[in-house]
């Protein structure tokens, strides 16, 4: 991970709570999807990894699923902690996934809800891996910001962009929803996954 990265992943934390707001929410369909092409069943267990403020935990833990919420940060676990506060079915932990001891042959579902590329690349496939029971699945979500109903609002927030990151280009474009790269961890998890969705 890059400075860089880690500076953006701190800053997730220090503005925890109007992150929250901002973020979009996941949608139903994907829980649906997510529900589906894993086969899970009611009180079946589930890894999620970087939950961030819990918005699809929450939506996996109204399902009556068991989850092992982990978070870095300590302050969108916070933010997390009182959204979930009413499901008996999730344990929130707070560390460093790659440092932190699980149940090995344990889990139905990993699922990294956009944060897989802030998790160690030489770790997250072989840990999750150890960690799943046979035949069990792994889940990345990610989300991509594209061009469509909101153009105007992108080009009228370019000033917010220019004065907070001077070095964004003046030909910055959003991508074509088409042009967006699907499945870019394929060919890193084909080692030890089959592709279903």
């Amino acid at each position: 991970m890059s400075l860089d990265d880690k500076y953006k992943r701190f800053l997730f934390d220090i503005i925890a709570e109007i992150y929250d707001l901002v973020r979009p929410q996941y949608p139903r369909s994907l829980i649906d999807d997510l529900e589906e092409a894993s086969d899970l069943q009611r009180r079946n267990r589930i890894l999620e990894i970087g939950s961030g403020t819990g918005q699809l935990t929450k939506g996996l833990a109204a399902r009556g699923f068991n989850i092992d919420y982990i978070e870095i940060d300590p302050n969108l676990a916070g933010v997390a902690r009182t959204r979930l506060s009413k499901f008996p079915n999730i344990r929130i932990k707070i560390g460093n996934f790659e440092k932190m001891k699980y149940k090995a042959n344990y889990y139905d579902l990993a699922v990294f809800p956009t944060s897989y590329k802030w998790i160690d690349p030489n770790e997250r496939i072989p840990r999750v891996t150890r960690l799943l029971r046979e035949n069990g699945y792994i889940a990345i979500i990610e989300t991509h910001h594209v061009n469509g109903d909101t153009e105007n609002f992108f080009i009228d927030s370019q000033t917010c962009f220019k004065r907070y990151d001077p070095n964004t280009p003046d030909t910055f474009q959003l991508p074509d929803p088409t042009g967006v790269i699907a499945r870019k961890y394929e060919e890193e998890t084909k080692k030890c996954f089959n592709t279903v969705l």
